[in-house]
């Protein structure tokens, strides 16, 4: 039988305060941005998603398999620290930040809202929190109750039988939990509240960089930046050099700060600047929703010169929207004031970067959840990919806020263009006769 230290009044205190904080703060934490940002908490689901499968499951058992000593790779790895550490680094950077990428190009590709990404990196963050540290502290009140009751030394000993090079990492644990004290739980809350700030920070790297092709290179830097961090806790594993624990923690502080503050003020915020003076640039239309590059506004009479110029452009619009002769003048703003008395689902789409009119979108025939659905790019905004970004995000709108199960659209069996930039947004050909096209999502 095992003697241990048994475990103090104190110790038990801050072990149970851990516990709480690690499990109950991050769900706290989740909930206050979502009522705050009124994001989707889908989101945030997402984000721990993203860690459980990137993370756990692709990450850690390939990286084991590659550092494992038990071979020859593993053994050479193992015998170069600064490689070792590398390759521990490099992992989490890669795995962690790609999988962000992915669920942004994919799952989330039609949540365009510059909340996206702190959503994500929250629940990312905070899911780690609770799956690493809410669990361990779980463990360790187990452990301390089994020392205070003196069951844990039959522990190792069964353990000591079976795995005997794991009764070392058991009396590790129990001395710790014997000297554990409020001040060593001050210091792995401030570290996980710099790790959760850089999860944050590095989502939002990674959303923009999905969002806008132009700001690409910010999802290389999220890995670089990602890779670097865990590089340097790799080099304090392993040994390359010997620091306080309280000065890795001040370098986990500057990434984490460091990523979040560069990328909420100088990528969030601007791009919420941005949004303001676009709003303030567009008093006479009423915005609903946006897009990267549109805003989706209330079809207004103001715009009306804009629909007859698409609308009567045969070549480009009429033909494909089935108009068949000139519209008047009249007869548009009958159409616009019928529309807006219905309160109808029809938005026109207004260019961000220069206010001009790209054309409108709309859902007709709305009944039993289904809807059709109508889009007209007028002749200058073609070929610039505006039906690729509207549609995924007006069929968002329509399952979100009007509840829509089923959406149709038909097409003109010649206008391939239409047909790709469609299937591309998920639909799918139901039928078809000697006109039309079918197709639903």
């Amino acid at each position: 039988m095992n003697e241990f230290e048994m475990i103090g009044g104190m110790q038990f205190a801050a072990i149970i305060t851990g516990l709480l904080i690690f499990t109950l703060g991050p769900v706290a934490i989740a909930i206050i941005w979502k009522i705050r940002s009124k994001d989707k908490f889908s989101t945030i689901l997402l984000g721990a998603c993203t860690f459980l499968v990137f993370a756990l499951i692709l990450e850690k058992p390939i990286q084991n398999l590659i550092i494992s000593p038990n071979h020859a790779l593993g053994a050479f790895i193992a015998s170069k620290p600064l490689l070792w550490a590398f390759i521990v680094g490099l992992f989490p950077g890669i795995f962690e930040e790609t999988g962000r990428f992915v669920v942004f190009k994919t799952v989330l590709k039609n949540r365009t809202n510059k909340e996206t990404g702190i959503s994500h990196g929250i629940g990312h963050g905070c899911f780690e929190v609770i799956l690493l540290l809410g669990l361990t502290f779980f463990n360790n009140i187990i452990y301390a109750v089994m020392i205070n009751t003196g069951t844990f030394g039959a522990v190792v000993d069964q353990v000591k039988a079976v795995a005997p090079e794991q009764v070392d990492q058991l009396k590790v644990v129990a001395d710790q939990l014997a000297a554990y004290s409020f001040g060593s739980l001050a210091i792995a809350v401030a570290e996980r509240m710099f790790s959760v700030l850089f999860h944050v920070g590095a989502s939002m790297l990674v959303f923009y960089a999905c969002r806008d092709k132009e700001k690409f290179w910010l999802y290389p830097l999220a890995v670089a930046l990602h890779t670097a961090m865990d590089f340097v806790a790799g080099l304090y594993v392993a040994g390359v050099f010997v620091i306080p624990p309280i000065a890795l923690e001040a370098v986990v502080a500057v990434f984490g700060i460091g990523t979040f503050a560069s990328a909420y003020f100088f990528i969030y915020r601007k791009d919420a600047k941005a949004e303001e003076n676009e709003a303030a640039e567009l008093p006479e239309f009423k915005r609903i929703f946006d897009s990267a590059r549109i805003d989706f506004v209330e079809v207004s009479e103001n715009l009306v010169n804009d629909y007859l110029t698409m609308v009567n452009d045969e070549e480009h619009v009429g033909r494909l929207i089935g108009i068949k002769g000139p519209v008047t003048l009249e007869k548009e703003l009958e159409f616009v004031r019928g529309k807006l008395s219905e309160n109808a689902p029809i938005f026109s789409m207004i260019e961000k970067s220069t206010g001009e009119f790209i054309g409108n979108i709309e859902f007709m025939d709305m009944h039993d959840n289904e809807a059709e659905l109508g889009i007209a790019i007028t002749a200058a905004k073609q070929d610039k990919g505006y039906g690729s970004e509207a549609i995924p995000v007006m069929i968002s709108y329509g399952k979100e806020k009007l509840g829509l199960s089923r959406i149709t659209l038909k097409v003109y069996p010649d206008n391939a263009r239409a047909i790709h930039v469609y299937e591309s947004c998920g639909f799918k050909e139901y039928d078809r006769n000697e006109t039309d096209i079918f197709m639903e999502i």
